[in-house]
This record gives structure tokens, C-alpha cells and sequence, in this order.
């Protein structure tokens, strides 16, 4: 029987928390006693990240340990330790992997639907009546709509309610019995809720709002939404957490629509659309045709459920959680992945992690490389793409805060290593186009993380190709759920590996350093520079030509190659089949041959690039940067 938590926050000087303890599902608040780390004369199996002994000191409850570290404001460098508590108490009550279960957890999708006397509602203000309420339940597929006026459906429960004031104490008294573990809906976070929120609030006061959470605790924040551009309202129900699907959409789908109604998306992923409005106003709709209005609403959280079964983000989410030993809404933030992904690596090997201080960001510095594409029309074009650039480059140089070294190497830049102009001393440093030095002795905790969830990632990506074949050989069932385990594993770590940077160049980090932040840019910029200008020179000796530039376009990452003149001077039978064995065995080798080159001249912990591959494409049109299309035969 596995356990798990659900959810664990930290309020005044206990933490609540919500877990499942030897299969039952409880609710308890925790006086939790903190430990925090100073510096020891004596050895101690706790150390710092450069090797000083620590000790431990433990607090009798989180206010002590919080007046400590107050009295240590002006000297954090001598305190260490996480004093986010709650991501403490979960690393020490589930230290190894968390074998947590969805169909345990009571996800609930929320639609709401309101009068619109006045135009479109104003959530904060919630002027207008609620006229029905509709949930579903994710792991039954049961739905019950609360609403007001006759409505029969044989597939839901209906609640008929007197007026707007009975349906919202019937709606509060289902949601404070039944005690949801997510909320899911589209929009629902700064919409549905907050409009709940307000209007509960309105007519019946702060008393029955605090029955949406489980802790009695509901908080109001304002934060910057800026897909729209101004502050929105946001209510956070303590020990509920609140995954709006149009946000995990956004976030893990990395494709930009045109448009993010429910309806555009439902249309372009499931092939379904929500029935149009059949009369011309929203009024009209709700005052003559209830029953209509009221299958309209239940649509939308139809809509929503039959997203998540086809493209799993909420349990990809999850994974993403579980692994990281953070709470659901957490996934939001790199920052917060990272910095207990590193505490709860640091701890398995006794070392404690330093007092997180806001780093001041003195100006922008450069990021990814992208070149002026050659406008226009291209026949034969390949494209070869860097593996992983990022996490491979912090393995490859060694990037690490334990490892940069203090001096830099004097005049670097990204052109004068592509010169080799930069004298680079055989002295055991690794050296990065913005000059800084990474000690090459010992491999630093970030690399080694990152090669440690690289190769799980490949690992779990096999394990999930494997069961798909046993389940395309057999037909057995059993390996479905292998197939979508492994697979949300091996996407967990990608999108963890992916999201690293985005914790590392930011100010607000824990372990954020200018040298190391441009250290991974620069390095990535002196990568792909590296490679146009060595396959440039290849294909330039072996077309007989001079200072021709084959490389249409390269963006962080990727190279688009012209082989037109190749294809045309040798005039295969089929190109498709030429072009890939020209990459696979002349191309691809020179490659590697290339950056073993580089690697070499940087004093590289290891030589960490793989370049391969991507696209063959017989036409392809760019108008900018960042802006082709490709005419593809094989990927």
C-alpha cells in the first residue's frame, strides 16, 4: 500500500498537511521542528559546497527558527539550510521515490456560468447572479450541476435550487464535505474562482467562503497575468491546489495558437466544438432556452475532462511534482523545482545548501545565438540539432557553484575562441567564451545532476518504447499503464532538464551567478558558431567553392543546411535517400569530429555534444528569423 502527500504548506508555526498515511486519507497540522546549519570547528559528516564542516542546530518550532535567522540577516553566508519547511518535511517523510497514485486523488474540473445583465462579467466585482454551477469528477466521470430552473438529464445529477442563494449553500456544503485534492477548468483560476469567491463573500460572508478549503483558510493575492497585461485577482484555497488547464496548456504544449478559447482548442486537439449560441444575445440564451444553456455549461467541463484524457498534462504535472518533491502548483516555477531538486540531491550526500539571497541582475546579458537566415527559397535542405544543448554544456564545461573559480580568464569572447586567438593554459580549468573558469577535478553537483536525469530520461524513454511493443505484440492491457508511466516519467525529466536555465539565469535563484549564467549562453552560442563555420569550410572544400555560405539559418541549437549544389552536381536517383546517408556517414562523423576539437581546446571536463540529424526537406522558404517553413520528406 503506498502513501503519499497531497499537499503540504506552511502557515504561522505549524504545516498542514494533507497526505494519504498507511491508505487513509488525513488531514493534520504539523509543529514542525526545523534544522538549520553554522559553521564547526570540529568534523562533521555535514558540509558546505566548498567542503567546510557544518553543524546542526535544531529549533523547538518555525518561529525559532525563523528569529534566528532574523538575527542572521546581516550575515546569511554563516546559516545554511532550506527554510522553506514544507518541501523539508516532505524529503524527509518520502526520501525515496514516490509511488503516488492519480485515481487516489480528487480532481475536479469547475465550470460556473453567470448572468450578463451588463456585457461581460467582472469577476472581482461578481455583480452578477451565478445561474449554474457544473463539476466533474475526473476519475468516475460523474457530473452534478446546481442550478436554478427545471433541467433534465439522465447522464448527470441535476440540484434544481430555489434562487441563486440556495444553489451557492448547496454548492458550499457539497465542496465542504466532499473536500477536493485539484481543481482543474479553463480559466478557472482567474475566473470561476475568484468569481465564486467574490460572490460567496458578497452574500454570505468571509464565514462560508473559508468552507472551500479544507483548512478553513482562503487567501486573496493580486498577480501580474501577462498574456494580458495587468494585475489580476487570484484566490488561494489552503490545501487545494488549482491547475487551470488553459495555464498547463500554455505551459507544456509549446506551440503558439491563435487563439486560446476552449473552443479553438477543443476544435484543434479533440476535433470537437461547444454548440453555438442560437439566439443573438448571451441573455436571450439563459432567459428562453435553459436547458440548452445549461448542456452549454456542462460542455465546457466535458471539454476540459476529454483534454486531459487525450493529452495528460494534469498527470505529466504531477509526475513533474512527485518527482521533485513539491507541491502541484509548484511545477509553475523553475526556480522552486530546482532549488529542491538540488536540496533533496545535496542532502542524500550530507551537504547542506546556503541562505538563499536575492542576487542583484547588473544588466542583460546576451542569450541564444541566432543568425540572419538568407531570405528566400532553398531546394535540399537539412537541418542537424544539438541534443539537450544547455544541460550538455553545463556537463561539458563543468558548470557548477562549486567549481567556478574566482579569477576569470582575462580578454574572451565567443569570436576569439571561434579564432582560437584566446590562450587557453593546460592548468585543470575549463574556460567558457565569457571568461570564466570551471575547475575540471571533480564533477560538480549540477553536471552530475544533470547527466544522473539525462540518463534516466533515456532510460525511462526506452522502458515506455518497450512496453508499447508488448502491448502492440500482446494486446495486453497491463502495459497501457507502463506505456503512460514511463512515458510521463521520461517527459518529467525532460521538461525539468529543459526548465534548468530558466532557474539558473534568473536573480531570484539561490545559486544565481552572473559568470555562471552567461558562462552556459556564451558557450551555447560559441557551439552552433563553431559547427556553421567547420561545416561551412567542409562543404566549401568539397564543392570546390570559396566563402560560400551554406548555412541558411541557425537558431541556439539547430544548423539548416543547403545541399542543392550537392544534390544537383551528383544527381541521385532518389535525394531523400542520398541526403540521409550523406549526413548519417559523412556529415554526422565530421561533426563530432569537430567538437571533440573544441572540447579539446576549452580543457572540457568531457566532450558532451551530439549534433544529428532532424529534417530533410526538398524546399524550404525563410522571411526572418525565426520565421520558414519546410517542405519535410523525412524527420
Amino acid at each position: 500500500m503506498s502513501d503519499f502527500y497531497i499537499n503540504v504548506v506552511q502557515h504561522g508555526n505549524q504545516l498542514l498537511v494533507r497526505e494519504f498515511d498507511k491508505g487513509k486519507r488525513v488531514n493534520r497540522r504539523v509543529t514542525f521542528e526545523p534544522t538549520l546549519y553554522v559553521h564547526s570547528r570540529k568534523n562533521s559528516k555535514w558540509k558546505t559546497l566548498e567542503g567546510r564542516s557544518v553543524e546542526p542546530v535544531r529549533f523547538k518550532s518555525i518561529r525559532d527558527a525563523k528569529d534566528f535567522l532574523n538575527m542572521h540577516q546581516n550575515t546569511p553566508e554563516l546559516v545554511h539550510g532550506l527554510n522553506s519547511y514544507q518541501y523539508v518535511y516532505i524529503g524527509d517523510r518520502y526520501p525515496d521515490f514516490i509511488n503516488w497514485d492519480m485515481e487516489k486523488l480528487l480532481l475536479i474540473t469547475l465550470d460556473i456560468e453567470v448572468e450578463s445583465e451588463n456585457g461581460f462579467p467582472d469577476a472581482q466585482k461578481a455583480e452578477e447572479k451565478l445561474l449554474c454551477i457544473t463539476v466533474k469528477n475526473h476519475s468516475n466521470k460523474a457530473i452534478i450541476v446546481w442550478g436554478i430552473g427545471p433541467y433534465v438529464n439522465d447522464k448527470v445529477r441535476y440540484i434544481e435550487c430555489e434562487n441563486e442563494l440556495d444553489l451557492i449553500k448547496k454548492f458550499i456544503q457539497f465542496w465542504h464535505k466532499t473536500q477536493p485534492d485539484v481543481i482543474t477548468g479553463w480559466n478557472v483560476q482567474f475566473f470561476d474562482i475568484p468569481y465564486l469567491c467574490n460572490r460567496i463573500t458578497r452574500l454570505l460572508g468571509e464565514k462560508e467562503l473559508k468552507k472551500l478549503s479544507p483548512w478553513g483558510i482562503v487567501k486573496e493575492d493580486t498577480v501580474k497575468q501577462t498574456q494580458f497585461g495587468k494585475a489580476q485577482q487570484k484566490y488561494n484555497l489552503l490545501g487545494v491546489s488549482v491547475l487551470d488547464y488553459l495555464d498547463l496548456y500554455r505551459k507544456f504544449t509549446y506551440v503558439n495558437r491563435e487563439s486560446y478559447r476552449l473552443d479553438y482548442i477543443a476544435e484543434v486537439e479533440l476535433g470537437e466544438k461547444k454548440d453555438p449560441n442560437p439566439y443573438e444575445t448571451f441573455r436571450e440564451w439563459y432567459t428562453k432556452d435553459y436547458k440548452s444553456f445549461v448542456d452549454y455549461n456542462i460542455q465546457d467541463v466535458e471539454l476540459v475532462d476529454k483534454l486531459e484524457d487525450r493529452m495528460k498534462l494534469i498527470e505529466l504535472c504531477m509526475t513533474l511534482a512527485y518527482e521533485a518533491k513539491v507541491n502541484l502548483i509548484d511545477v509553475y516555477s523553475p526556480i522552486r523545482v530546482w532549488d529542491v531538486l538540488i536540496y533533496n540531491f545535496l542532502k542524500d550526500k550530507h551537504i547542506v545548501i546556503p541562505s538563499k539571497r536575492v542576487s542583484k541582475k547588473d544588466e542583460k546579458y546576451e542569450g541564444a545565438y541566432v543568425k540572419e537566415p538568407q531570405t528566400g527559397l532553398h531546394n535540399w535542405v537539412m537541418s542537424f540539432d544539438l541534443n539537450s544543448l544547455y544541460p550538455h554544456l553545463i556537463m561539458q564545461y563543468n558548470i557548477s557553484p562549486e567549481t567556478v573559480a574566482a579569477e576569470g580568464n582575462g580578454d574572451v569572447s565567443v569570436d576569439k575562441m571561434l579564432k582560437q586567438v584566446v590562450d587557453i593554459p593546460q592548468d585543470g580549468y575549463a574556460v567558457t567564451p565569457n571568461g570564466a573558469r570551471f575547475r575540471t577535478d571533480a564533477q560538480g553537483f549540477l553536471p552530475n545532476m544533470m547527466e544522473t536525469m539525462y540518463n534516466d530520461r533515456v532510460k525511462f524513454k526506452k522502458w515506455s518504447l518497450e512496453a508499447k511493443q508488448k502491448f502492440e505484440d500482446t494486446q495486453d492491457k497491463r502495459y497501457l499503464n507502463d506505456i503512460s508511466k514511463y512515458n510521463n516519467i521520461q517527459m518529467a525529466r525532460k521538461i525539468a532538464l529543459n526548465s534548468a536555465y530558466g532557474a539558473i539565469g534568473n536573480q531570484y535563484f539561490r545559486y544565481y551567478d552572473r559568470r555562471i549564467a552567461t558562462a552556459v549562453t556564451t558557450s551555447g552560442q560559441l557551439a552552433i558558431r563553431w559547427i556553421e563555420n567547420k561545416v561551412n569550410g567542409y562543404l566549401n572544400k568539397l564543392l570546390d567553392t570559396t566563402d560560400v555560405d551554406y548555412i541558411i539559418a541557425s537558431d541556439t541549437d539547430s544548423i539548416y543546411v543547403r545541399f542543392d549544389e550537392l544534390v544537383s552536381k551528383l544527381n541521385p536517383k532518389n535525394p531523400v535517400d542520398f541526403l540521409d546517408k550523406v549526413a548519417k556517414e559523412k556529415i554526422e562523423p565530421y561533426i563530432t569530429k569537430c567538437y571533440e576539437e573544441l572540447a579539446e581546446y576549452v580543457n572540457a571536463y568531457e566532450q558532451k555534444m551530439e549534433m544529428a540529424r532532424e529534417v530533410i526537406a526538398d524546399k524550404g522558404i525563410w522571411t526572418a528569423k525565426k520565421r520558414y517553413i519546410l517542405n519535410v520528406h523525412d524527420s
